[in-house]
């Protein structure tokens, strides 16, 4: 009689159980189904699934190559590999100029396992990029964004790395307006990512969510930091490399010091901007900025006093070296005039005022676009 009672007991706790968990213990598939496909979408944020990936990986893969280049350094034979994107449907490509840097011989695979010879129809050391041809039409173009990327813009990376073809990696703009410095040039208004980039990697696009390019990825700084170069540059430099082989970059002729809060006390102003320290001889700027009388050097850190300080560059406010170089590069050619407001330094102390700059061409051997950074 007590093993029936025991039985009873059990059958009714197992019903009760049942009823309390079988949504997650025997569930319909379905239901299953859902579930998991509800956590999967709410943890990627904004209906993001493997779908998804998979749709937006297959629409632009065939539109990405990787680049095979072939030169002799030293004597030697070597090779070097990167990654390009077609920028028009005639069989042009965008790159890194340092993925074809001294190239003798360039070879480009298609996603379609269709090699190619190319050829360089334009380089520009400064800021990095370069255009090729291969012998083929009615390639899938990859169109460049208009406007840079905000902080916060979900980016995914396509290319080579390590040699890997067809690599897709995600992540997000990380911060914009950065500036690059790397084998012995400097890149401003470069787009910060952290999207996986690695050798090989170079030359390739920085897609967002449309499928647009908002940057061609360059350089890696350690972990989880990578750099892109902006839509900016990519739209005022790619076609002057398309239709005459070469980007003449403006120059200012001056170096300059961020004006920090310790700047600004010892020079008795209350403001932010950038100083000018020195102005080239005979340069664009020869006459009409003015650099630092002197130079207040301490234990702690080097202060020019005296200076213009650059307020504003055609009613653009300019905080900082970066914001100078950005504006002189992303609207500015060489024999162009720019209009500045500056804080001049009087009998009385700073006044403002407005200058105007005809700027010249950059010169070769120069890593900016037009000022030193000196901060």
């Amino acid at each position: 009689m007590m093993k029936t009672h025991h039985i009873i007991f059990l059958t009714i706790i197992t019903a009760f159980l049942t009823g309390m968990l079988g949504g997650y213990i025997v569930a319909p598939e379905h239901e299953v189904v859902e579930r998991v496909e509800n956590h999967f979408s709410y943890t990627l944020q904004d209906g993001y699934n493997t779908t998804y990936f998979q749709t937006f990986y297959n629409n632009h893969k065939q539109s990405v190559a990787h680049i095979k280049v072939y030169k002799v350094v030293d004597g030697e034979r070597r090779t070097s590999q990167g990654t390009g994107f077609v920028i028009r449907e005639d069989g042009v490509l965008a790159t890194n100029e340092h993925v074809v840097q001294d190239a003798q011989h360039i070879e480009v695979k298609m996603m379609d396992n269709e090699w190619y010879t190319a050829e360089i129809l334009g380089i520009d050391t400064y800021s990095d990029l370069a255009v090729l041809e291969i012998d083929e039409t009615g390639l899938q173009v990859l169109d460049i964004a208009e406007n840079n990327p905000e902080p916060g813009t979900v980016v995914k990376a396509l290319g080579s790395p390590l040699g890997l073809e067809g690599t897709i990696t995600q992540g997000i703009v990380s911060g914009v307006n950065r500036t690059i410095r790397t084998e012995g040039r400097t890149i401003p208004d470069a787009v910060q990512t952290d999207a996986s980039i690695d050798p090989g990697n170079s030359g390739g696009p920085l897609l967002g969510d449309t499928g647009e390019v908002v940057g061609i990825n360059t350089a890696k700084r350690g972990e989880n930091i990578g750099f892109a170069i902006s839509p900016a540059l990519l739209n005022r430099i790619l076609p002057k490399l398309i239709e005459e082989g070469e980007y003449r970059h403006p120059y200012l002729g001056v170096n300059t010091f961020q004006v920090t809060p310790s700047v600004a006390e010892r020079n008795n102003v209350d403001t932010e901007g950038v100083m000018v320290v020195n102005v080239e001889p005979e340069g664009p700027s020869s006459n009409v900025l003015r650099g630092a009388s002197r130079i207040h050097r301490s234990s702690l850190m080097t202060v020019p006093i005296g200076g213009d300080i650059i307020l504003e560059a055609e009613g653009t406010e300019i905080l900082n070296e970066q914001d100078l170089n950005s504006f002189l590069v992303r609207n500015k050619s060489p024999g162009e005039e720019v209009e500045f407001k500056v804080l001049r330094r009087g009998l009385t102390g700073y006044r403002e005022t407005k200058v105007t700059v005809e700027l010249g061409e950059r010169p070769r051997g120069e890593e900016t676009a037009g000022i030193a950074l000196r901060s």
